[in-house]
């Protein structure tokens, strides 16, 4: 509580944030690439906070993310948006069909 959240390393931040945006137990809460710049653990740690208030108090988590491991683990439903326009809606092993090609699919898990 006494340390200034400038002097916080940025996982730090992302829960300290992730804690903020949580507090009045929200049904939904919009999260914008939250493990971009993370360490391993710290991203498993916020995936796994993620994870636990989707399934056990029923929030709904929408997420922009670029880390496609984001994706595999926290995701049922992917949607691609460029430029306002929605270029894909559905689940993760369809857009590997439709999109990734053959291979792609080991590049994910």
């Amino acid at each position: 509580m006494d340390i200034p959240v400038r002097s916080l390393s940025l996982g730090q931040r992302m829960r300290a944030d992730l804690c903020a945006a949580l507090l009045h137990d929200p049904k939904k809460v919009f999260l914008d690439e939250p493990t971009t710049g993370l360490d391993v653990v710290a991203k498993q740690n916020i995936r796994d906070f993620i994870r636990y208030i989707n399934q056990e108090h029923q929030t709904t988590v929408l997420l922009t993310t670029h880390d496609l491991s984001d994706l595999v683990k926290l995701c049922e439903r992917v949607l691609i948006i460029d430029l306002g326009k929605i270029l894909f809606d559905g689940d993760l092993a369809n857009l590997l069909t439709t999109y990734g090609g053959q291979d792609s699919q080991s590049g994910f898990c």
